[in-house]
């Protein structure tokens, strides 16, 4: 009788344990942060997940979200990384903010039409691109932040990704 298997115990507790604390860490972080994050989510704002007592209070925890902001971090399914010397909150009334997804999965921010970020993500790869995955625009404000106004008909700036 070999009964259930064991729980897989990393070095410093349990995944469980792992788990809650890398959560408590992404709260602390993103309390802590002004400005914005933004980015996308493949997630619709209609979706089950999203309505009732399921919805997200956060950003980062809507699924399959890929979003930069949270002072200088880069979040893609829940896994936070510096993500360069970039913070939204320099962001100043009247900015525009862009993101672009390339057909090579680079995940682009853009500021009044210059290039301030870029990452290539493998949730945005080519092949899910090219199967013309839906990707919704994600925003979540943080500290004093009080509006942001979409533009939905806007062009990416007609330059090359740096």
């Amino acid at each position: 009788n070999s009964g259930p298997p064991a729980e897989e115990v990393s070095p410093t507790g349990s995944v469980a344990a792992e788990e809650e604390a890398a959560r408590a860490e992404a709260e602390r972080v993103a309390t802590a942060a002004t400005g914005l994050a933004i980015g996308v989510s493949p997630v619709a704002p209609n979706a089950a997940e999203m309505l009732c007592s399921q919805r997200p209070l956060q950003g980062y925890e809507v699924p399959g979200s890929v979003l930069v902001g949270y002072g200088p971090h880069y979040v893609t399914g829940n896994r936070w990384s510096p993500s360069s010397s970039w913070k939204s909150s320099r962001l100043r009334a009247g900015d525009e903010v862009g993101v672009l997804i390339s057909s090579k999965g680079d995940f682009v921010i853009y500021v009044n039409g210059n290039q301030v970020f870029r990452t290539k993500d493998k949730s945005l790869t080519a092949s899910t691109v090219a199967t013309k995955r839906s990707f919704y625009p994600l925003v979540d404000l943080c500290g004093s932040v009080s509006a942001v106004s979409m533009l939905t008909l806007a062009n990416p700036p007609s330059k090359p990704l740096e």
